[in-house]
């Protein structure tokens, strides 16, 4: 079961000359009036704003104005958009509540709009599968490329969260926030907590390949918490048996270290047991997040699209993204650029 990225578009914390950032990482807005109007402007909760951004540049790039179905995975759904329809219920007592910031603050806010603004009246679905979410709506993209006898061509896929101060705030009161003197490489981190991160991305997995395809979707595997280090590696191994790849075969891997050395501890194992590829931890870029692996897609499509940097160290044309949140959802995605 395999599909095409023909686009992908992100809004993202990417710094490539900032590898290692002190607090939580936070995407810098673009300019939302290009797809927006002044009063969509002032009434639209960021998270909204950043997927119908996000979702409006992929399809341009795609050279689509139209899509067949429309999968969207969000961990949290509008934070924003909910923070404010509970100051408006405490404002009014609860009486004469204007109605948009409950619409806006639902999950399905973002697919909805893109459905409205596309006229898009085929299946659209929303997935709040915690740190599954993203992995969810594009298994579900999979599927309806790979149904018998489809008329599904192409899906919309997107994976987005916020990070606003009141969700850190009580990340922090939970003790999941990495103190500031003890921020440093994911990959090196002994300490608990992670730095809070944001983003909006979206591509169209498509069942054709294009002249302009950046990459394909091989294959897409969870786990739901395992037990032992022994059961990620071996979902590793299983994978890459599935697609008959050696672990020597692969030229990248994307690895999603939390930094919370507790939780990270499986994912180590993981890491450790893959052979000496060249490997980023993209966590690093991005922050932690309930959508983080779509990120990390955007991050796998645009290193198998770089230029050579030379001839040592060419192009990779393989990429596996292994991912976890908070030692629960385990996620591996096989990307090339075959």
């Amino acid at each position: 079961m395999r599909a095409y990225i023909n686009s992908i578009h992100s809004i993202n914390p990417y710094v490539p000359t900032e590898p290692v950032r002190v607090g939580p990482l936070t995407a810098p807005d673009p300019a939302y009036a290009d797809v927006l109007s002044a009063g969509e402007l002032r009434r639209t909760p960021r998270l909204v704003k950043m997927g119908l951004y996000a979702a409006t540049h992929c399809l341009t790039d795609a050279g689509l104005s139209q899509v067949d179905a429309i999968t969207v995975g969000s961990g949290l759904g509008s934070f924003d958009g909910f923070e404010k329809f509970e100051t408006s219920l405490l404002e009014h007592a609860e009486e004469t509540i204007p109605p948009t910031p409950f619409i806006q603050s639902l999950d399905n806010a973002v697919a909805g709009q893109l459905a409205l603004r596309l006229q898009c009246y085929g299946y659209n679905m929303t997935y709040t599968h915690r740190g599954f979410s993203f992995e969810t709506a594009l298994l579900d993209g999979l599927l309806l490329l790979n149904e018998p006898d489809s008329a599904i061509t192409n899906v919309l896929v997107g994976g987005l969260d916020e990070s606003t101060s009141t969700y850190t705030n009580l990340l922090e009161q939970a003790g999941h926030v990495k103190a500031p003197a003890q921020a440093g490489p994911v990959e090196r981190s002994t300490t608990s907590g992670v730095q809070p991160g944001e983003g909006a991305t979206f591509l169209v997995l498509s069942a054709n390949r294009q002249p302009g395809t950046l990459a394909t979707v091989r294959a897409v595997r969870t786990l739901f918490n395992p037990r032992t280090d022994w059961e990620v590696t071996q979902a590793i191994t299983d994978l890459l048996q599935q697609q008959q790849l050696s672990p020597a075969e692969l030229d990248l891997v994307l690895v999603g270290q939390s930094g919370d050395a507790a939780a990270d501890q499986k994912l180590r194992a993981a890491d450790a047991f893959l052979p000496v590829t060249p490997r980023e931890y993209f966590k690093n870029y991005c922050g932690e997040y309930h959508t983080a692996t779509a990120f990390a897609v955007w991050l796998g499509v645009r290193r198998l699209n770089e230029t050579a940097a030379s001839a040592s160290a060419p192009t990779p044309t393989t990429c596996l993204i292994i991912n976890h949140y908070r030692d629960v959802n385990y996620s591996f995605i096989l990307l090339d650029r075959d």
